[in-house]
């Protein structure tokens, strides 16, 4: 068999087609590449992506992702929080504060508990509300007083604090001393009545005792039968001993000249600041509510978001590997003034380059492939960029490399490494005008080659791409070349990347992080598998190292 001008044996065919079973992206595809002049058999591992529980760190991530968010909604309701407490009157409130003290009327009264809850209750009657406005003279309403008082016990004490509010401060300060003497007027006054209630039937008793007594002295002194008159005197003796104990019983009743039901320990103040609206307080609740609803807000968002925030999610939209994560580097990827990997070859854009092509080299060596469509879902994506940077990596890793600039549409390939345009292309080569070795052009990176997709003179390449004569073309491009980086259009909206993802033997898929949503992933694999083209991983560009904590740099700076 005669030898290719480059050393290697052609490829050996056969005439009948070949039944290869590929397991890609935990999908069996079964791909049958039937071949003019033979067979090719490329068997790829599977990649199974079982769903992921989401861990701590994929929460910190959405909150790194998503923070200019969060600090945006608790900035926006916390300034709304302060703007509706600016607008709202100031109210003002004084405390006074009462001890509270058992009521003792007598010597015998010992160990006497006072019940606060009930003092609580009877602080706020109508009636103790009555008697403020009594003692202040004022028109209001008692139920109108009680809205604005409000009364409680510290724990474990016998302290009743009173507090009135009202937008004049000294009004809160007249009235929560009014409020306090009103209690202690209103609870003296229950123990007088209660005496009073207790003296009364007593006194009724006396007074039958005395009418009695004065009746048996009459008869004592009118009788002069013995008997009778000591019969009488005994009763009186029984009376007398009766009167004396009802009357000691009266005197224990009689309150003292100052009944004292409690003493007011701390006088009603005059506020300074109002007590409501308070600007700190309302200020520290709108910043967390802020913040629990920015935090809200940012999981919805990412939940509702089409784009990747993950790795782990392209990999289980494209059912596939993901080989690489290109970082954005602080600027774009798609500039045309020249090459990442040469024109910055120590930056940590050109380190990912570099493990790209790693996790690409054993992807495509491993299992024989060497026709690589590089594609992406949509236009903008970076595959140009990315398929340029690769070639230069795979040729500096000692693989003879061609790129193919497949897009006739858009070509720019050939423009990052050319300075001129040639006379011989893609476009040529297909219509049979000019041979295959003349579009082949030497770069400055020893072992990479570049083929046009047009020549000179030729504005526009045909509209669609043959596809026999693509199959033909590819066919003995293997003989020059290693690997065979095609560059095509958008795999969604285009006939000419299906026609050529079915000829390649493997087709890389460019994801940009920013831009490509999960739905137009998705199409994009729905059309491969629907030409049974081979998905050997996805490539995620223009990614954001803040969104990963295990991405980082060795031995370069950016």
């Amino acid at each position: 068999m005669e030898r290719s001008r480059h050393g290697h044996e052609p490829t050996s065919v056969s005439s009948q087609g070949g039944l290869c079973s590929v397991k890609l992206g935990c999908r069996d595809i079964a791909r049958c590449q039937a071949r003019t002049s033979g067979a090719v058999e490329n068997t790829v591992e599977p990649n199974h992506e079982a769903p992921r529980t989401p861990q701590l760190g994929d929460y910190l991530m959405v909150l790194s992702r998503r923070k200019w968010w969060i600090l945006s909604t608790a900035a926006v309701v916390l300034l709304a929080a302060l703007l509706f407490s600016w607008t709202k009157t100031p109210t003002y409130q004084s405390e006074a504060q009462v001890l509270v003290q058992p009521v003792t009327i007598s010597a015998t009264q010992t160990g006497q508990t006072v019940n606060m809850d009930t003092q609580i209750r009877l602080a706020q009657t109508i009636t103790v509300a009555n008697l403020v406005r009594d003692q202040l003279r004022i028109q209001a309403s008692p139920q109108e007083l009680l809205r604005h008082v409000s009364v409680s016990v510290p724990t474990n004490t016998e302290l009743l604090v009173i507090n009135y509010s009202d937008r004049d401060p000294a009004v809160a300060r007249q009235r929560a001393q009014a409020f306090a003497d009103a209690y202690l007027t209103f609870r003296r006054q229950q123990v007088l009545d209660a005496l009073v209630s207790l003296e009364q039937p007593i006194q009724t008793r006396l007074t039958e005792i005395i009418s009695r007594l004065n009746d048996l002295n009459r008869s004592i002194a009118a009788t002069n039968d013995p008997d009778k008159r000591a019969l009488s005197q005994q009763e009186a003796d029984g009376l007398e001993a009766e009167r004396t104990l009802l009357q000691q019983r009266l005197d224990d009743l009689t309150p003292p000249e100052s009944l004292e039901a409690g003493t007011v320990v701390a006088p009603a103040d005059l506020p300074v600041s109002p007590s409501s609206p308070s600007l700190p307080l309302i200020g520290i609740l709108g910043l967390l509510a802020g913040l629990a609803l920015g935090v809200a807000a940012a999981f919805v968002r990412d939940r509702l978001d089409d784009r990747f925030s993950r790795t782990q999610q392209l990999a289980q939209v494209a059912r596939t590997r993901v080989l690489g994560e290109i970082p954005s580097g602080g600027r774009s990827l798609r500039d045309v003034d020249g090459v990442v990997t040469l024109r910055e070859p120590t930056s940590s854009v050109s380190e990912a380059y570099r493990i790209l092509g790693t996790s690409f080299s054993f992807a495509t060596t491993k299992h024989g492939i060497q026709t690589i469509l590089v594609t992406s879902p949509g236009r903008g994506e970076g595959k140009t960029t990315t398929a340029a940077n690769l070639g230069v990596v795979m040729a500096r890793m000692g693989r003879r490399t061609i790129l193919l600039s497949g897009d006739m549409r858009r070509p720019r390939l050939d423009r990052l490494f050319l300075d001129r345009a040639q006379q011989s292309g893609l476009s040529e080569v297909l219509s049979g005008e000019s041979k295959l070795t003349d579009a082949i052009v030497p770069t400055s990176v020893e072992g990479l080659s570049v083929i046009p997709a047009t020549g000179q003179g030729n504005g526009a390449g045909p509209e669609r791409v043959d596809g026999e004569a693509m199959a033909h073309f590819l066919r003995v491009l293997r003989e020059y070349a290693d690997l065979i980086l095609a560059d095509s259009p958008p795999i969604l909206g285009v006939a000419d990347t299906p026609t050529l993802a079915e000829l390649a033997d493997g087709v890389l898929l460019v994801v940009d992080r920013k831009r490509t949503t999960r739905s137009a992933v998705h199409r994009a694999r729905d059309q491969l598998d629907l030409v049974q083209a081979v998905l050997i991983g996805v490539v995620l560009n223009n990614f954001d190292r803040a969104d990963a904590s295990h991405y980082y740099t060795y031995g370069y700076s950016s």
